[in-house]
């Protein structure tokens, strides 16, 4: 939404959570195929975003974005057109921002380990459940799931982390986490809506002995690989 400065009829329409539910939806029923896949990029100098449709050499492709990084350097996830920024790998100081509109918000500090005040977390992940629409950041704290979500923390005592070798920032697409594991064979997934694991898809064969990385656009799961130094995207 690029322009918030309509009338309050208009304002109240458009800020209602089923008018944002259906936009999104719409959104993710298109064809990623005629969209201009971005990353967004955190550097020194600020985010920037990439755009994968166009071409590296034009410099096009880069563009600086104007959102104050203000000390955060650690993107937790992002969904929805929403970042989730985070200071170190520590369970206080984060932060949920929309880079559209320039609204932030800092979320409460975890106090679920009142006798542990040095945790570190180091597996995690931020997305929607599709199911009811509600935002939720996952993080691993002391060999625990933790979720915090409807403005609170809490432990998903049931869940059992199923792999200690998978990258440690969780991709979302079509409301769950996806983790690859660092041999490149295996996806492992997060259900937002059920909060239990499952075994994702399993990579390509050809993509084996290939560096590859997963991302997420739209409601979309997508792999890079690098290839004889050039890029490929998959998905």
């Amino acid at each position: 939404m690029r322009f918030k400065c309509v009338s309050k009829s208009w304002s109240s329409l458009i800020t209602r959570t089923p008018f944002t539910r259906n936009h999104l939806k719409s959104v993710s029923l298109q064809n990623p195929k005629t969209i201009d896949l971005k990353l967004l990029i955190l550097l020194p100098c600020g985010f920037k975003s990439l755009n994968l449709a166009k071409s590296f050499d034009e410099g096009a492709a880069l563009i600086r974005l104007r959102f104050w990084t203000n000390g955060y350097k650690l993107i937790l996830g992002s969904c929805h057109g929403l970042v989730c920024l985070g200071l170190e790998y520590i369970p206080r100081y984060l932060l949920l921002r929309n880079p559209s509109t320039g609204e932030s918000k800092v979320l409460p500090n975890c106090n679920l380990f009142p006798d542990k005040p040095h945790l570190h977390f180091h597996y995690y992940g931020f997305g929607s459940d599709s199911s009811s629409g509600d935002y939720k950041l996952l993080l691993m704290i002391d060999g625990k799931i933790v979720i915090f979500s409807k403005n609170s923390w809490r432990i998903i005592h049931e869940a059992r982390w199923p792999c200690y070798s998978c990258y440690t920032k969780g991709i979302y697409s079509n409301g769950a986490l996806h983790w690859q594991d660092h041999h490149g064979r295996r996806i492992y997934a997060f259900d937002l809506t059920m909060e239990r694991f499952r075994l994702g898809p399993s990579l390509d064969a050809l993509m084996l002995g290939h560096r590859q990385k997963l991302f997420g656009a739209g409601e979309t799961l997508y792999s890079i690989k690098e290839v004889k130094n050039s890029m490929d995207v998959e998905y």
